[in-house]
């Protein structure tokens, strides 16, 4: 559940997936829209990683279901079989062929280093970073705490906000046209905050479950996000750039369920939950404002997917 938070998802692939620099790709492996083009067209990734981001829900209990059959028949080596073999079959299945790597040579700690360190150096990515990183880790924070807070109803509270994320994915990525989703990354991140801050008066489930649900569909703000940094980006460093969002994602969400945690044992569960989720509101409208004072940067807009279409011939 956590982990899922603003997951990367399906991103475009790019020369510097992995975190190496692509200095001697061939040219076919930078045109967007070659015969070795991406996976993604950038003009339909954000409905594509919505699809990514609510695709584990559904099948996995198929797989399960199968593999576990196998072994209460006192089949467990039959039962490794499909497990390694039904991804690869899937994929064949699908039409997706192997394709070589995309860089050349050995990825090392210094260009990663080096990279990182030209994606920290503009001042509109370093805020697209923090608004990534730092409301969305303080509302898992706030998730940590579901079972201290209703120890007999967290799988309700979990499954509520799974709903609300599924719902706020699909209608980000794949239902508001691109004009409007741009906008909303400020809102969202305000609503996947504020119904948390009804928990410092300590809900009743009906009540607390509601707000979990409304608060969840805020995490489509990580698309948004995702698709301005994208925007961003050198389209060298995109892998480089999705791997530094996902690393400092998951770095800040392990940090904010510490610090709820901390708080809860000071004070309670429901104090802990509404302290992280006014900080979130606080870091977000700081964001804001400092987003409104950096000048905005000649974006280039992503070709529709007929102009891909019509590129890649």
């Amino acid at each position: 559940m956590v982990c899922g938070r603003g997951d990367v998802g399906a991103a475009p692939v790019t020369p510097a997936q992995g975190g190496a620099a692509a200095t001697t790709a061939s040219p076919a492996a930078v045109l967007p829209y070659s015969t070795d083009r991406p996976v993604l067209r950038p003009a339909t990734s954000p409905a594509s990683r919505s699809t990514f981001r609510c695709r584990p829900t559904e099948p996995s209990p198929c797989p399960v279901t199968a593999v576990s059959w196998l072994v209460v028949m006192g089949e467990p080596r039959r039962a490794r079989t499909p497990a390694r073999a039904g991804p690869s079959r899937a994929a064949r299945a699908a039409g997706t062929a192997r394709a070589p790597p995309r860089s050349a040579g050995r990825p090392s700690a210094s260009a990663t280093w080096r990279a990182n360190s030209r994606l920290w150096s503009d001042r509109s990515r370093r805020l697209t970073y923090l608004g990534l990183w730092l409301p969305n880790g303080m509302i898992v924070g706030c998730e940590s705490l579901y079972v201290s807070y209703a120890p007999h109803a967290a799988g309700t509270l979990f499954a509520c906000g799974a709903l609300g994320m599924f719902a706020g994915d699909v209608t980000v990525g794949r239902l508001l046209p691109s004009r409007v989703r741009r906008r909303l990354a400020t809102p969202l991140l305000l609503l996947l905050a504020a119904p948390y801050l009804v928990f410092a008066a300590h809900p009743p489930l009906p009540l607390a479950a509601l707000c979990v649900t409304l608060a969840s569909t805020g995490f489509g703000a990580s698309l948004v996000q995702q698709e301005r940094l994208m925007d961003l980006t050198p389209g060298e460093l995109a892998g480089q750039a999705l791997g530094l969002h996902s690393s400092g994602m998951l770095t800040m969400q392990g940090v904010s369920a510490a610090a709820a945690g901390a708080v809860a044992q000071l004070a309670s569960p429901a104090a802990g939950m509404a302290l992280m989720a006014a900080g979130s509101v606080a870091v977000t409208l700081v964001l804001a404002a400092a987003g409104r004072r950096t000048p905005r940067p000649l974006l280039t807009p992503a070709p529709t997917a007929a102009e891909g279409s019509a590129r890649s011939r």
